[in-house]
């Protein structure tokens, strides 16, 4: 697949300064059924099933080669696994499960159900590694979330050595994470195990709150300052509303009006977007699929029309360390 390079001309508008183009960039948060592990039900047994996921991941992927998008998928490392290979680390997990026993024991009893799906899915994985062109990311290797009352410093060491054991995620493999659940803490162990970057959460907020916030077309883009901090905070971004429950009452039509504004303001400020969303979402969310393809297709237009870099949070990390060597510290 051949991608469209950003033009590299800065754009004018009508009674402004000229501006760099804006950022927008896309992240799926990719679990299957790990980032379900203490929160099983029958009716999710029913959705995450092998074909459901594998329809779900082919179709974004299909969307993103149709518009030429690289984007950045974080994997739960154990997602991408088959059985045989996942049972074959089984010695390896002494150590996490004797740290994040809660967690670990829920998703063992029921990877060893009878006919149970949504744990393992290699396909779905191939499908991004073969466009060539995405960037992998980690999302752990269970999923276990950061703040869980049994996620000690120990727990989550034992959770990214077992990443790192898996070659696909290896330290000169991936150098992006992303905290299952948006839980960020312990940033030191991130650079002791050679990641370099990571998307940061927005402040918590009522469930209410987040659905009124659905509404608000008049969002904007978010600003980025150089600075040298290690790992690197990526902007938090936004969620891309998942049409499920109650949030199905916002309409599709708002939500992308809400997006391309976004981005206008972004090709007009030179900010950054970022979208973030599960490929699960897509298998139970109502009219996803085209909603997101009428937000590609206008950031498209905008990049075609040089206002606009759509870009990978790896591609982002390396401009922040070109501004970073190129320009000149502040006067003091």
């Amino acid at each position: 697949m051949h991608l469209h390079k950003p033009t590299a001309h800065v754009t004018r508008f009508p009674g402004g300064e000229p501006t760099k183009p804006g950022t927008f960039i896309l992240s799926f948060d990719c679990e299957g059924k790990w980032g379900l592990a203490d929160c099983l039900t029958d009716r999710r047994d029913r959705l995450y099933t092998t074909p459901n996921l594998e329809t779900a991941y082919g179709r974004l992927t299909g969307l993103l080669e149709k518009y030429r998008i690289a984007v950045t998928f974080a994997f739960t490392a154990a997602f991408t696994l088959t059985a045989d290979e996942f049972e074959a680390l089984t010695p390896d997990l002494t150590e996490l499960m004797a740290e994040a026993a809660p967690w670990m024991t829920s998703a063992l009893a029921d990877i060893r159900k009878p006919g149970s799906q949504g744990w393992f899915c290699t396909k779905c994985f191939d499908l991004v590694q073969r466009a060539g062109c995405h960037e992998i990311a980690s999302h752990g290797f269970s999923h276990l979330p950061w703040k869980a009352p049994y996620a000690s410093r120990a727990a989550l060491d034992a959770e990214l050595t077992m990443c790192r054991k898996v070659a696909a995620f290896s330290q000169d493999a991936v150098t992006t994470f992303i905290f299952p659940r948006n839980q960020i803490a312990n940033l030191d162990l991130l650079t002791a195990h050679g990641f370099l970057a990571y998307r940061e959460s927005r402040s918590s907020r009522s469930r209410a709150a987040s659905l009124a916030s659905e509404f608000n077309i008049l969002s904007r883009s978010d600003a980025y300052d150089v600075s040298d901090e290690v790992p690197v905070p990526i902007p938090a971004g936004r969620f891309l509303n998942w049409r499920h429950g109650l949030r199905r009452c916002v309409p599709a039509a708002v939500t992308v009006r809400r997006w391309q504004n976004m981005l206008r303001e972004s090709a007009r400020s030179g900010g950054i977007v970022l979208a973030w969303t599960h490929p699960e979402n897509f298998m139970d969310g109502k009219d996803m699929f085209p909603m997101l393809e009428e937000i590609l297709r206008f950031a498209v237009d905008e990049r075609d029309a040089g206002r606009l870099q759509i870009m990978t949070i790896a591609d982002f990390l390396t401009r922040r360390q070109d501004r970073t060597t190129k320009e000149p510290s502040a006067a003091v």
